[in-house]
């Protein structure tokens, strides 16, 4: 009777003190996340299509800034529409301007 006691005694106690612990991390909000791609040649008019199509195949509600660079600096632009940041969206925006000018924020 005694090791039954010793095995049902532990267990509550370790499940009542992880409980409070997972309150205190909520999940991330991903709905509040935007999505930066920095375009380092803005004049560069087929990289503009190639990102506003993938834009439109992945319509959300995350907001989505294009960061311009020119010899001035950069400029962010926040673009009139919304999309869903995934990997369907970032994988190709990486592959055609590079990794270091996707990021989500």
């Amino acid at each position: 009777a005694t090791s039954v006691s010793r095995s049902a005694a532990p267990s509550p106690a370790p499940a009542a003190s992880t409980e409070p612990a997972r309150p205190a991390t909520p999940p991330r909000d991903h709905r509040h996340e935007r999505l930066y791609v920095l375009l380092e040649d803005p004049q560069n008019t087929t990289a503009l299509g190639v990102i506003r199509h993938l834009c439109e195949l992945n319509p959300g509600i995350q907001e989505i800034i294009l960061v311009l660079k020119d010899q001035n600096g950069k400029r962010p632009l926040r673009l009139p529409f919304r999309v869903e940041i995934s990997p369907e969206l970032t994988k190709p925006l990486a592959a055609l301007l590079g990794e270091q000018c996707v990021k989500v924020k």
